[in-house]
């Protein structure tokens, strides 16, 4: 990290890309350790003692039926506030050619907007960290243009 002023006045969130048992997620445990130690964020998960993320994936984001992918989102999203998510597999929620149908991605970019949008009136208020493998978080990272600017980190 070059410039790790900006990385504390501005977005605080980061992508973790790699392949599987390459220890992303056990990696982002660490830093929700280290960022509660430091006061980064104000609310850790716990598990035995240890601090743990607020780990959800992208069925976590996305509901059944139109009109209620953004609202459960953004419930995610506020049960998240002062703590660290971790979206693991991120890329799920706009990925295609998977044997997903048009409606199942609609409703994934409908996440990705409200993400984006949860991400720019709460900056500082909590860290996001994007997880999944390198290929498909990239094409995750450009499914929308607030994306990238939102979790500059890759």
């Amino acid at each position: 990290m070059d410039k790790p002023l900006s990385f504390v006045q501005g977005y605080q969130h980061i992508m973790l890309v790699g392949p599987p048992g390459s220890g992303k997620s056990q990696f982002s445990n660490i830093l929700a350790q280290l960022y509660g130690a430091l006061c980064i964020v104000a609310d850790v998960n716990t598990v035995n003692g240890v601090a743990r993320v607020n780990e959800k994936f992208p069925s976590d984001f996305i509901a059944g039926y139109v009109g209620q992918t953004a609202p459960q989102t953004r419930d995610v999203l506020v049960q998240s506030l002062e703590k660290v998510l971790f979206i693991d597999e991120a890329y799920g929620l706009t990925e295609t050619g998977s044997g997903k149908s048009s409606k199942d991605d609609s409703y994934g970019h409908e996440a990705v907007n409200e993400i984006v949008a949860f991400l720019s009136t709460h900056v500082g208020q909590m860290i996001v960290i994007a997880a999944g493998y390198k290929e498909e978080m990239v094409k995750f990272r450009t499914s929308n243009v607030g994306l990238a600017r939102r979790i500059p980190r890759v």
